[in-house]
C-alpha cells in the first residue's frame, strides 16, 4: 500500500500569468515540479482576487478580501497598492489566515516564500502547530544593500527564527542568511532554482549586422543597471554598430534613460519596458550577448534562460548562478571595464562564444524544476515525520465554502 501524499500549505504572493518578477516564476516552476514528481499535494495561497492564475498542476486559493494587491511590473515603486504599503498588505494577508485554517482541511507542513508571506505562515504555524519551511529567494540586503530597511530585515529575521528549516536559492544567499541574519547553519539548506526551457539548449546564432546586447530584469539598484549602461558606453566606442536593450521596469528607469543620453547612447540603447514570456523569448532570440551585472543576485533565473536559449552570458560574480555555471564570463559587478571587455570578446570571437554556449548547456542540464522539487520533497518528508503533534485548530473537511477567499 502506497504512503498517503504529503499535504503542503504553500503561501505565495503572486502566480503566473500575474507576475512582477522572479518570485512568481519560481513558485510556478516549483509547484509544477512537485506535481510531476508526485506524492505531494499543494494548496497555493495568494492574497489577491482570482485573476486567471494557471492551475494546470496546482490548486490556487485566493484570499480575496480586502481588495487584491497586484505588484507593479518588474520592480516599479510599489507604494500603497490598495491604500496601504507593502508591509500593511502582508499584515492584511496574515489577518485572513485564521478563517482559512478553519475551513481548509488538514495538511502536514507549511511552505512560505520570502518576507511577504512570513507573517501569514507564522500565523498558520501558531494555529496548527505544523512545521514551517521558509524559502528565501531574496533578502532585503540583496534588494537595498547599505540602504536596507531595518523593519523589513526584522520581518525577514522573524520568519527565519520561526522556521524549522530554511531553503536558500544559492550558497551565496545561504551565507547571507547565516552571517547577516545569524541563523543556525544546520537548519539552512541550498536548493538551486531552475528555468523553463524555451527550446532546451539552442546553438549560437550568427552575428547580426547590428548585434544586440541585452539586460533583462528589474531596473533597480539590486540589478546593477548603471554598470550595464557604463559598460555599453565602452563597447560602443569600439563597436558603434552594437545595439543595447535594457528590458524591464523599475524605480531607476528614468535615471538610466538620462544616463544613456548623457553618455551618448540615446540612439543605440532601447528601453522596451516590462516583457511578458513571449516577449522575453523574442528578446533572447535577437541577443548576441546577455549581461547580468547584479550587485547582489540570489540566483539569476534570467541568465539561466539566456544560456538555455543559446546566448553567451556575462555574469556578476556576486550571484548564485555563478556558483553552478562554469561556462560564462564572470566579472565583479563594479568592474565596468572588465564587463565591456567580456562583451567585446563574445562579439568578436564567435568560436569562443559558441564553445561557451555548448559548455553552458552542460552546466545547466541538471537545473530543472523537477530536480528542485525532488530536493524539496526530501525536506518535506523529514519535516512531516518530525512534525509537531499538537493542532489547536480542528480543520473543516476539504471542500467546504472558503472564507473571505476563493478556491479558484
Amino acid at each position: 500500500m502506497s504512503a498517503p501524499p504529503i499535504k503542503v500549505l504553500m503561501f505565495g504572493w503572486e502566480f503566473p500569468p500575474n507576475i512582477s518578477g522572479g518570485l512568481g516564476t519560481a513558485c510556478h516552476g516549483i509547484t509544477r515540479g512537485l506535481a510531476e514528481l508526485g506524492g505531494i499535494d499543494v494548496d497555493f495561497i495568494i492574497p489577491t482576487r482570482p485573476n486567471g492564475e494557471d492551475q494546470a498542476h496546482v490548486r490556487i486559493i485566493a484570499l480575496a478580501e480586502p481588495a487584491a494587491y497586484l505588484p507593479a511590473a518588474a520592480g516599479a515603486t510599489v507604494r500603497k497598492p490598495y491604500g496601504q504599503d507593502l508591509i500593511e498588505a502582508a499584515r492584511a494577508y496574515a489577518a485572513r489566515v485564521p478563517q482559512l485554517i478553519e475551513e481548509l482541511g488538514s495538511f502536514d507542513l507549511i511552505h512560505a516564500h520570502d518576507w511577504l508571506t512570513c507573517q501569514a505562515a507564522i500565523k498558520a504555524r501558531d494555529l496548527t502547530g505544523k512545521p514551517l519551511l521558509l524559502h528565501v529567494h531574496s533578502t532585503e540586503y540583496d534588494r537595498s544593500g547599505v540602504h536596507a530597511s531595518a523593519e523589513l530585515v526584522g520581518l525577514e529575521r522573524q520568519g527565519m527564527e520561526a522556521a524549522d528549516r530554511i531553503v536558500a536559492v544559492s550558497n551565496f544567499t545561504r551565507d547571507i542568511i547565516i552571517e547577516r541574519y545569524r541563523q543556525d547553519p544546520a537548519k539552512v539548506v541550498t536548493v538551486y532554482d531552475a528555468a523553463d526551457p524555451y527550446a532546451r539548449c539552442l546553438p549560437l546564432r550568427p552575428l547580426a549586422a547590428r548585434p544586440q546586447v541585452s539586460f533583462l530584469g528589474r531596473i533597480t539598484h539590486q540589478k546593477g543597471p548603471a554598470y550595464f549602461v557604463r559598460a555599453a558606453q565602452l563597447v560602443a566606442q569600439r563597436m558603434p554598430e552594437v545595439q543595447f536593450v535594457m528590458a524591464g521596469s523599475g524605480d531607476m528607469q528614468p535615471a538610466m534613460r538620462a544616463l544613456a543620453a548623457e553618455l551618448g547612447l540615446e540612439k543605440s540603447m532601447f528601453f522596451p519596458g516590462f516583457l511578458v514570456a513571449d516577449e522575453v523569448r523574442h528578446l533572447l532570440q535577437r541577443s548576441a550577448v546577455y549581461v547580468m551585472p547584479s550587485v547582489s543576485e540570489p540566483f539569476g533565473i534570467s541568465a539561466l534562460e539566456a544560456m538555455d536559449a543559446g546566448v553567451p552570458t556575462v555574469l556578476s560574480k556576486q550571484s548564485g548562478i555563478a556558483e553552478v555555471v562554469g561556462h560564462a564570463c564572470k566579472v565583479d559587478y563594479w568592474d565596468v571595464a572588465a564587463c565591456a571587455e567580456a562583451i567585446l570578446t563574445l562579439l568578436t570571437d564567435r568560436a569562443r562564444a559558441a564553445a561557451m554556449v555548448r559548455g553552458a548547456h552542460d552546466d545547466i542540464a541538471a537545473l530543472t524544476w523537477k530536480g528542485c522539487a525532488r530536493a524539496l520533497a526530501g525536506i518535506y518528508a523529514e519535516m512531516s515525520m518530525a512534525g509537531r503533534k499538537t493542532s489547536p485548530v480542528t480543520p473543516a473537511p476539504v471542500g467546504t465554502a472558503r472564507c473571505n477567499g476563493a478556491l479558484i
